[in-house]
């Protein structure tokens, strides 16, 4: 494995093909990386196994709280 992700691995990861397409998502997912003189970002394979295991970055949203659905759940349930 190189150090950074290939055009094929920043496609597998992003979906995109374009680079500013797949620029736009690492930077909306909160992911480190650097964008090269031709435009194409370079991102090392360390930065998606830190995101993936969410070591530090962008904090993701806590779980949907769903005590009110339950508690709804059952006043409509009694009925």
């Amino acid at each position: 494995m190189t150090t950074f992700l290939t055009p094929e691995d920043l496609y597998n990861l992003t979906g995109l093909k374009t680079k500013p397409g797949q620029v736009r998502w690492l930077q909306e997912r909160g992911y480190r990386h650097e964008v090269s003189a031709l435009g194409r970002p370079v991102v090392l394979w360390a930065e998606v196994e830190r995101h993936l295991i969410g070591a530090g970055g962008t904090p993701r949203k806590s779980a949907p709280k769903l005590e009110f659905l339950k508690n709804n759940e059952v006043r409509h349930g009694a009925s």
